[in-house]
């Protein structure tokens, strides 16, 4: 029998398999519902960010409108320090009027995936003082209902990990057993055509339409959403994510090819296949979660939280005695007709500043340390499971991995650095005729080179491939076996 005549028998009978259609069309849809769930998140998210911006923008050009009036207007100049915080015209006052916000915008495909990006906050407010809130990792942008933070939101990386396989093995789980338990296998056997081209065939169609299907759907969700293809990272990213899931896709069909051809009855390959599906996508996952939390126990948040504010306080109190040190060991800084006031307003906050920052340093290196460790154990152990090598791919192309949220809390905290090494220096000789508006510190975050995510991608896609060829390579060569030994 020539190919196209087994093709066109075996589309006619695809046609009228009812299971198939309605399960891809399921499929289909619980992709876009998860979809839609993300780009809801993430547009509420782009929403409160650009409105924050904007504030901020707003806001510095208010204050910078102040400063200049006052200066045309020769305002009576404050006479104590703590007074010069609420005029503009100094640079304490500008540092300590001026609210900025350093915010981490989603990428473009952040609606596929949410990841834990509902656990972490977009934006921290950042003053020449401190990161506010960084401690807290709370995401202060909205309240949530915790049990749904507990268990997460339902996106469309949790369809396709999750119920995408589900659906697979519905429509494949009997595609060579059935035919033998209906008797029609030697009927079709009798034609010229061997087992191996039937079977390769008969998979072969539905693994085309369903993927095509599949991928179809989240590239119109995709360009429904706005995503910007005509940006070449852009189209980079939704080009690696569509590979790396039709991948998945496919190491499932390999799983129900390799099932199929181990012989047996339907109801045999449905339990065997169910198994398959429990031990890799919720077992194995489960183990590694676990075997993190035994060997690399999470730091407690509170406790950390409660250190931070802990230092705070005891330095606070002990800042007479800071300051007597620091103005001894820089007498410099006090004028000869001056006489040193340990109560200073300028002198003790810049020093309480400094030994907060000195003694919480180890604390909050050991708790990245400790993250760092962690996330090391995840990424080292990722090919347990093609759901979990998914998984951490899923969160880089999304922007959603922990990595990059890292990455944002370092340029928060370099945005922090770069505002006292611009203020502290002003603070100490400060005059009403602060105008270094343009020099201002602002904020610079970098976003991962898309060569490190099209190599983590290619690392990805050998993870989840090799062991999706191994089943069909074991597959084809057990259909070598006469049909008897298959039954």
């Amino acid at each position: 029998m020539k190919t196209l005549d087994l093709m066109s028998l075996e589309w006619r009978l695809l046609r009228r398999d009812r299971a198939f259609w309605l399960t891809t069309l399921a499929a289909v849809s619980i992709l876009v519902y998860g979809f839609s769930n993300g780009h809801l998140w993430m547009r509420g998210q782009t929403v409160r960010i650009t409105e924050q911006v904007l504030q901020d923008q707003q806001g510095f050009k208010e204050l910078h409108h102040l400063a200049e009036k006052f200066k045309q207007e020769n305002q009576v100049l404050p006479q104590g320090l703590e007074q010069r915080e609420g005029d503009p015209r100094y640079a304490l006052g500008f540092a300590a009027n001026h609210h900025q916000y350093d915010c981490r915008r989603p990428r473009p495909l952040a609606s596929l995936a949410v990841g834990q990006s509902d656990l972490t906050s977009y934006c921290l407010p950042v003053t020449v003082w401190g990161v506010e809130g960084r401690e807290d990792e709370g995401n202060s942008t909205g309240l949530e209902n915790p049990l749904r933070l507990l268990l997460g939101r339902f996106d469309a990386a949790f369809a396709i990990i999750l119920l995408m396989p589900i659906c697979i093995l519905v429509i494949s789980y009997d595609l060579l057993s059935r035919e033998r338990e209906l008797g029609t296998l030697p009927l079709l056997l009798s034609q010229p055509v061997t087992l191996r081209r039937l079977l390769k065939l008969r998979f072969g169609l539905r693994i085309a339409l369903f993927i095509a299907f599949c991928l179809l759907a989240l590239a119109l969700c995709l360009a429904y959403s706005g995503a910007n293809f005509t940006d070449p990272r852009t189209l980079v990213e939704a080009a690696l994510w569509l590979v790396i899931t039709a991948t998945y896709l496919l190491f499932w069909f390999a799983c129900a090819f390799w099932v199929n051809c181990r012989g047996g009855t339907s109801a045999e390959h449905v339990l065997q296949l169910a198994g398959l599906w429990l031990l890799l996508v919720v077992i194995m996952p489960g183990c590694l979660n676990l075997a993190l939390k035994q060997i690399y126990p999470s730091l407690s948040r509170m406790d950390y939280i409660d250190k931070v504010r802990g230092t705070s306080v005891a330095v606070e109190k002990k800042k007479s005695a800071l300051l007597g040190k620091y103005l001894g060991d820089h007498p410099d800084l006090v004028a000869g007709n001056k006489k040193v006031n340990t109560d200073d307003y300028i002198q003790s906050r810049i020093l309480i500043a400094d030994e907060t920052e000195r003694t919480l340093a180890p604390i909050k290196s050991n708790f990245r340390q400790h993250y760092a460790k962690q996330q090391a154990f995840v990424e080292d152990f990722r090919f347990i499971s093609p759901a979990v090598t998914y998984q951490h791919i899923a969160n880089i192309l999304t922007g959603q991995d922990g990595p990059r949220h890292q990455r944002f809390l370092d340029a928060a905290e370099a945005h922090h650095q770069a505002l006292r090494a611009f203020y502290f220096p002003l603070f100490n000789e400060d005059g009403p005729n602060f105008g270094a508006y343009d020099a201002i510190p602002t904020f610079n975050f970098k976003e991962q080179t898309l060569t490190l995510m099209v190599k983590a991608t290619s690392t990805a896609l050998l993870g989840i491939l090799i062991p999706s060829v191994i089943c069909f390579i074991i597959g084809m060569r057990r259909l070598q076996k006469p049909l008897f030994e298959l039954g």
